[in-house]
């Protein structure tokens, strides 16, 4: 499989233009105008868990399961959050979860 990307100046910032050919030569394409989690677009509440989770393994340093739950809760319940220092900073600062 072959795959390649080039810069498409006539589309919005972030949108993208996907042409695939299959092996029987058959061609689709189709413009990606606003990519998922765009206003326009935006993610399901799931997606956007789903999201945070598949990111956690690149954060500079290891965050325990009990510490992205807690983050989670306060980001989806951010309206309770009393203290965001508390809440979702310090969990993510070194030594301080």
């Amino acid at each position: 499989m072959l795959t390649s990307a080039k810069e498409d100046q006539s589309l919005p910032i972030y949108a993208a233009r996907v042409h695939t050919t299959l092996k029987d030569g058959r061609k689709y394409s189709k413009d990606c105008i606003y990519v998922r989690g765009h206003p326009k677009n935006p993610f399901t509440v799931s997606e956007l868990v789903d999201k945070l989770r598949d990111c956690v393994p690149y954060c500079a340093y290891e965050l325990s399961d009990s510490v992205v739950n807690s983050l989670i809760d306060s980001l989806l319940n951010l309206e309770k959050v009393d203290n965001a220092v508390n809440d979702l900073i310090l969990p993510l600062t070194p030594g301080q979860s």
